[in-house]
């Protein structure tokens, strides 16, 4: 008779963490949710104020509004048409549900206005991470690397 009160009791107090629990993963779906939406309209992707990003294109990060250099600033400028697609490969929010990490492969096409116009096509892995700021999820950190090319390292490194 102990026994199953015991038992009774026990149970009792686990119901309202196991539905605790299935709350809190419903809306770690919600926010998964939430920054898939954002990834889908890439170009409008919001980041925090002290954002580091880093991409093939620049020769380091830069971190907040500070104006990376470019390997090639003037083939940057000519770039026109330009497109950003991306497919996730894996996105996980953490349990607090206020910072999450992406992990993505994506394709940056584009026009360069010079004479012959030439399109390009450059396949990249994304490497992000979320913030949950004021109730809206930004880009933390983004780090982007072309595919299948070569590291080169600088004269005098080793």
């Amino acid at each position: 008779m102990i026994r199953n009160l015991l038992g009774i009791l026990l149970a009792l107090g686990l119901v309202p963490a196991i539905i605790a629990a299935q709350d809190s993963r419903v809306n770690l779906t919600a926010e998964e949710a939430s920054i898939r939406a954002l990834i889908a309209r890439d170009a409008d992707v919001p980041y925090v104020e002290d954002r580091i990003f880093w991409s093939g294109a620049y020769k380091r990060p830069s971190v907040g509004s500070q104006r990376a250099e470019a390997f090639s600033p003037t083939n940057m400028s000519k770039r026109k048409n330009q497109k950003t697609t991306i497919k996730v490969e894996r996105l996980e929010v953490a349990v607090s549900g206020d910072m999450a990490w992406e992990f993505s492969y994506g394709t940056l096409d584009f026009d360069v206005d010079e004479s012959p116009v030439r399109h390009v096509r450059i396949d990249t892995a994304i490497l992000r991470t979320w913030k949950k700021v004021n109730g809206q999820w930004k880009v933390a950190a983004n780090f982007s690397r072309p595919l299948d090319v070569d590291f080169v390292p600088r004269p005098g490194t080793r």
